[in-house]
């Protein structure tokens, strides 16, 4: 099939670009998910790149599999690969190779919104906090905000902590993050810092 069969003139200059970065700005609905599709099919049937050299990534699990779906009409069987998937995903897949570099194990435990509310209310409990004081969900939000906001991974997980490490953190947070790494626990935001700490190093 022609790859190149139904883009206009900017979108075949995106897919058809091999050298350097290309950099698509465009509304909801302007085609990125058919650039970003004919884009990988070209770069695999006509360029000759492998398609285990791909990563391929987007934000939804929906936009992901109508990624794959479409990149697959496109491309030999076979020719689609793991790593067309969403940002969490991608990470979650290194993750279970990479993250033994920092003491975990590769069925480490993903939790969700109501695990991180449980591990707050421990905390609570823990320092005699009333939520008259500050509810769970304002609690969650300043752990979020230090995790975005500071390099954590490698301070407080990935070596041996001294007082200078912890001196940076509340004693909320570094309580959070023990409990999380008494039971090898990641939530969303940990996939993607411990992912960048780890291919930073």
């Amino acid at each position: 099939m022609d790859i190149l069969q139904g883009l206009n003139d900017k979108q075949k200059e995106a897919v058809i670009a091999i050298d350097g970065n290309i950099r698509v700005t465009a509304g909801a609905g302007s085609g990125k998910t058919r650039v970003l599709a004919h884009r990988y099919a070209f770069l695999v049937n006509e360029v000759g790149i492998n398609p285990s050299n791909i990563l391929c990534m987007t934000f939804t699990n929906k936009a992901a599999q109508e990624m794959k779906n479409r990149i697959s009409k496109m491309v030999h069987v076979g020719n689609v690969n793991d790593f067309v998937c969403t940002i969490h995903g991608f990470c979650v897949k290194f993750l279970r190779e990479e993250i033994f570099r920092l003491g975990f194990p590769s069925n480490f435990a993903i939790i969700d919104e109501e695990d991180s509310k449980t591990l707050s209310k421990q905390i609570f409990d823990e320092f005699g906090y009333s939520k008259q004081e500050v509810t769970i969900k304002q609690f969650l939000t300043e752990i979020r905000q230090a995790k975005s906001h500071s390099p954590y991974v490698e301070q407080l997980v990935a070596t041996q902590r001294d007082e200078a490490d912890t001196a940076n953190y509340s004693k909320d947070f570094v309580r959070y993050v023990d409990l999380q790494l008494k039971n090898f626990a990641l939530d969303f935001d940990d996939l993607i810092h411990y992912t960048l700490s780890l291919v930073s190093t």
